[in-house]
């Protein structure tokens, strides 16, 4: 059976209303003016295209109390804009019905509104304007459980931080980088992000927004003693602001810790008290996501009927809201439900359903599923015709069910075992995602660290340029050497981070290699001599690639400038998915045993052992030095 928190993640699937009314582009004074004000300025303006930006801060609070209202007002707003020609109000329109959208649970059209938003404040690069509404995007797609995209949206507005001061933006962009974090497990950095988003919170309100979500990792991380602290005292501040909304999201998360503590009647008690919120404020997308959480909920007590009747609601409600997404997981949990009762015609007629909902679902796993149920729904009506027969014909049908019984466990066999591979496949999958984050975190640390230190000393030399004349041209050459090797810091990162999937024929590691040879040969009088086989088509996840480059990168530079060598041969081969480099000069040589490594030794060793490759160095005095590396791509 499903865990009840699958379903419950409320900072993540739904915007929080303090946060957005902080986001929403203003273009009127810093005041947050009340909806009486705004009606009556909008009564007192007499002309139109006045009129239009306060009847679009309107229709964004009666967003959270008479949706329809609010539907009137924006629309009326866009088309006033429209007939005006002002593209700055209409932005801001635009902007407000994507958000009236969102309560719905209409992603499509907030999506197309917000877009539409964006694209009219770029082309009159108004981007803080922009900023604001990337915040809000990332939301979005954080509770379309688009995480790439969500990750993609927050670094693009933390890039215009360092041009726009917009505390209210930074604390939503940091917050919604520690839910996309803790979306993936990755605790630690959650929690990080979550502080550094309090530190940007411009009001109290934004804070316990952002107090929210902590507590919400405490919960997962077991901690519940520490996140049900946090939970009263703000379900306590909520109560007390008459901030109805976000009272109701934190007795979702009470109700949470108490069905891990075992307490049905607490955890009814909060569901309860939420969804009485839910349906006084009109909130259908909600309303449904909470009636997924007690479903499931129920489910756990073996209380199926009830499981049934909740989620049979929240299916009613999603196909009203055109929602795809929650329809789907309704009919999954009432397949699962009805088949646990033992009613496997309702069961299979909700798989048949949830497989013309959308074309995403696995069709292996559909159809196993569909010939599993079909199977045990045949053998119910086939015991019902059993008793009908004569007994002369009863042994015959005996053979017949013990049959179908074989292929009902075989089929549930190939079940199992169909999830155990596909359960393997997605943890390996998230493996991988994982290993690739923590790379490119590495990556950026290098780029700080290389380039950054690159850049003081170009500085501190043009400072000694400007005080000592007569030396300029020695410490001219440094600045210049500093600046190419800063470009060829930033040419490595830039190449290593990008996927193998989207190289041309000449970014490929053998040509990077290759390029790389080529410039020391120009500069060195050494014979340097670069062979390569079979690489020119193969593909290497980003640590590999990252890992061999620099691994070649140190023996090269080793062999150039210690070894005493005239000549360095490299080969680079690939042969039955096994890559093999080899650097070999006929220079002077050394101990192995009785050498002190230094750093440039130990690095390469480490970065062998982060892909699994076997490193593998020989040298002795006067007979040159031998590298390998071999690894399986």
């Amino acid at each position: 059976m499903l865990s009840p928190y699958l379903w419950h993640n409320p900072t993540g699937r739904r915007h929080s209303i303090v946060l957005l009314m902080l986001l929403l582009p203003f273009i009127v004074p810093a005041q947050n003016p009340t909806m009486d004000s705004l009606r009556a300025v909008i009564a007192k303006t007499k002309s139109e295209k006045d009129r239009i930006i306060p009847m679009s801060h309107l229709a964004f609070y009666y967003t959270s109390i008479q949706k329809d209202s609010a539907y009137k007002i924006a629309n009326r707003a866009i088309a006033l804009a429209k007939k005006h020609h002002d593209e700055e109000a209409l932005a801001s329109c635009y902007n407000t019905l994507g958000w009236v959208y969102s309560f719905d649970g209409d992603y499509d059209k907030t999506q197309f509104y917000i877009n539409s938003a964006i694209a009219i404040y770029q082309k009159n690069k108004d981007e803080s304007q922009v900023l604001k509404i990337l915040a809000n995007l990332s939301n979005i797609y954080i509770r379309m459980e688009r995480y790439e995209a969500a990750m993609q949206t927050v670094f693009k507005g933390i890039r215009k931080l360092d041009k726009i001061k917009d505390n209210a933006s930074a604390c939503a962009l940091y917050k919604n980088l520690g839910v996309i974090y803790r979306k993936m497990n990755d605790f630690r950095s959650a929690v990080n992000y979550m502080r550094k988003a309090l530190d940007y919170a411009p009001t109290a309100k934004t804070k316990n927004e952002v107090k929210t979500s902590l507590a919400n990792i405490y919960q997962l991380k077991g901690e519940y003693d520490k996140a049900m602290q946090e939970y009263n005292e703000l379900a306590a501040y909520y109560e007390n602001t008459g901030d109805d909304y976000n009272a109701a999201l934190v007795y979702e998360n009470i109700a949470q810790v108490y069905i891990y503590r075992k307490v049905p009647a607490l955890t009814r008690k909060y569901f309860d008290k939420a969804m009485q919120v839910y349906r006084r404020l009109g909130y259908k997308m909600d309303i449904v996501y909470l009636q997924l959480t007690i479903g499931v909920f129920e489910s756990t007590l073996a209380h199926y009927d009830a499981a049934i009747s909740v989620v049979e609601e929240a299916y009613a409600l999603s196909t009203e809201m055109h929602n795809t997404l929650y329809r789907l997981k309704a009919l999954h949990l009432l397949a699962d439900f009805y088949e646990a009762t033992h009613n496997y015609k309702r069961s299979l007629e909700c798989v048949k359903q949830a497989a013309t909902v959308s074309d995403s679902l696995d069709l292996q796993e559909q159809q196993t599923r569909f010939d599993k149920l079909q199977t045990e729904f045949g053998t119910k009506e086939k015991e019902k015709e059993i008793k009908l027969l004569n007994k002369d014909r009863m042994l015959q049908q005996q053979k017949i069910k013990n049959s179908r019984t074989m292929l009902v466990v075989m089929v549930l066999l190939v079940v199992f075992i169909l999830l155990g591979i596909a359960f393997i496949i997605n943890r390996n999958r998230l493996r991988q995602r994982n290993k690739e984050l923590e790379l490119r975190n590495r990556i950026a640390s290098d780029l700080h660290d290389d380039v950054g230190s690159s850049l003081s000393s170009i500085r501190l030399l043009n400072e000694m340029v400007r005080n000592n004349r007569e030396g300029s041209p020695e410490l001219m050459e440094k600045i210049s050497t500093n600046i190419r090797e800063t470009i060829e810091s930033m040419s490595d990162i830039v190449w290593m981070i990008k996927p193998d999937s989207y190289r041309t024929t000449s970014s490929g590691l053998d040509k990077r290699m290759q390029h790389f040879v080529a410039d020391l040969r120009a500069s060195s009088p050494l014979e340097l001599i670069f062979r390569t086989e079979n690489t020119a088509d193969m593909q290497l996840s980003m640590i590999h690639k990252r890992n061999i480059y620099l691994i070649f990168k140190e023996a090269l530079n080793n062999a150039v400038k210690y070894s005493g060598a005239d000549s360095v041969e490299v080969e680079l081969l690939l042969r039955e998915r096994i890559l093999t480099l080899t650097v070999s000069d006929n220079g002077s040589g050394f101990d192995v045993a009785a050498a002190n490594h230094g750093d440039g030794l130990e690095n390469m060793q480490q970065r062998a052992r982060d892909i699994g490759a076997v490193f593998e160095i020989r040298s002795a005095p006067g007979s040159g030095t031998h590298l390998r590396l071999t690894v399986k791509i």
